[in-house]
């Protein structure tokens, strides 16, 4: 099992994510986590690298 599938759920993984950009992809993974986990969206794309 490597590392990172050790902090993933199988819910997590988006492997039908279809994005044109960087930016996309950052507020896909906020909705699914604000969906998923209660955790909302902003704070998730906030948090991730600047595009």
């Amino acid at each position: 099992m490597s590392t990172l599938s050790k902090h993933l759920d199988e819910i997590d993984i988006l492997l039908g994510l279809q994005a044109a950009s960087k930016r996309e992809v950052f507020q896909a993974i906020g909705k699914h986590m604000q969906t998923a986990h209660g955790v909302p969206a902003e704070s998730v794309a906030w948090s991730l690298p600047s595009p």
